[in-house]
């Protein structure tokens, strides 16, 4: 069968999965996933954790920076930037990590 290119524009998809939030800090959050997240990759991560970070009840939109899999838990990580002209978010984010530490944070 011929085999036909898709062009960039026609060729949207959405795929929704669990995702955990595995680390934050005022870069971004690093989160894991049973699949892989390339650099590149747009991503909306919602739900009360993410509220709770970003202080918004909207979704936290963007894309991954950095990704790499974790040879012990077979994971994949992927780092999603904050975006550093959005100064309202990055207050936002600040005043969680004063208020729950510099720790990792795990979500279910």
């Amino acid at each position: 069968m011929p085999f036909f290119k898709i062009t960039e524009s026609n060729s949207a998809a959405t795929v929704d999965f669990n995702i955990q939030v595995h680390k934050v800090n005022e870069v971004g959050l690093t989160v894991k996933s049973q699949h892989f997240l390339s650099k590149g990759t747009y991503i909306e991560l919602n739900g009360d954790l993410i509220q709770s970070i970003t202080g918004r009840e909207k979704p936290l939109r963007g894309q991954i920076s950095d990704g790499h899999i974790d040879e012990e838990t077979h994971l994949y990580h992927g780092l999603l930037e904050f975006d550093a002209q959005d100064l309202e978010l990055l207050a936002n984010i600040r005043h969680y990590l004063l208020k729950n530490g510099h720790h990792t944070e795990e979500s279910p």
